[in-house]
């Protein structure tokens, strides 16, 4: 008889953060939740209204004495399975 390990339904999804743990469970991280809080805390600024807040931000890095960098687009990959649109 194989000893061959049985594939469960955890076995589909990547480890990533999780590295393992049970795909239910939340993981916190401090930073992670700093970040959300700053973004909420802004757009309560302008209501959730995602338009005025982006609006904002265009008008702040145009009047910002920083210089703007902007990157070249990435090429698309050529291995990249190809995906019907249904419509």
């Amino acid at each position: 008889m194989s000893r061959r390990r049985v594939r469960t339904a955890i076995d589909l999804y990547a480890a990533g953060a999780n590295a393992g743990r049970a795909m239910n469970k939340e993981v916190t991280d401090p930073i992670v939740d700093e970040v959300r809080k700053a973004g909420e805390a802004y757009l309560v600024q302008f209501n959730f209204d995602f338009e005025a807040a982006c609006n904002d931000l265009r008008r702040r890095s145009a009047e910002a004495e920083r210089p703007t960098i902007a990157l070249k687009p990435r090429p698309p990959l050529t291995n990249a399975p190809v995906t019907k649109q249904v419509g």
